[in-house]
């Protein structure tokens, strides 16, 4: 069963949403994955920032309501990062190239990205994985995003068909 999605909760002050999650034992670990990428690449957490500002102002932030969690945001960008060929031949600077990265990523993943058949893995430095040959690959809605939790690489991150099945 898939875990329960976060719960939204307004603050009394200030105006930033709090993601909490209950029932969850792996938020610890995934914290601590998250910090580790954090340091290593220094692109993350601006192009971060600015994905989810971007969702946020379209309404496409919460899972339950058909969009992005910040995890699975946070894994959409080290994915593009770890998989960029400039980046990865260490031909450009992701700290000092942000904007072309942005405009990039948003091309990639709003364009070019082939959620019919592809899924994305964190692991061994990022790897496209066939969405089929995993036993992920839903017929009737093929397009849904699936990436591979860095956790447990048997199980996709939950997506709005999980949130939909499990209430």
């Amino acid at each position: 069963m898939p875990p329960p999605p976060p719960t939204l909760i307004p603050p009394s002050a200030g105006r930033l949403p709090v993601d909490i999650s209950i029932n969850q034992s792996n938020g610890i670990s995934a914290g601590k994955i998250v910090n580790a990428y954090l340091s290593s690449l220094p692109a993350l957490k601006p192009l971060v920032l600015v994905v989810k500002a971007f969702l946020s102002q379209r309404g496409m932030n919460e899972v339950y309501s058909g969009g992005l969690g910040s995890y699975s945001v946070i894994c959409l960008v080290i994915s593009f990062l770890q998989l960029h060929p400039k980046v990865r031949r260490a031909e450009v600077d992701p700290a000092t190239n942000l904007g072309v990265l942005l405009i990039e990523f948003f091309e990639l993943y709003g364009k070019n990205f082939g959620y019919d058949d592809t899924g994305i893995s964190l692991r061994e430095g990022g790897y496209y994985y066939s969405k089929e040959a995993r036993g992920w690959h839903n017929e009737r809605q093929r397009y849904l995003l699936s990436i591979e939790d860095p956790q447990d690489n048997s199980r996709s991150l939950p997506s709005l068909a999980d949130v939909a099945s499990s209430g």
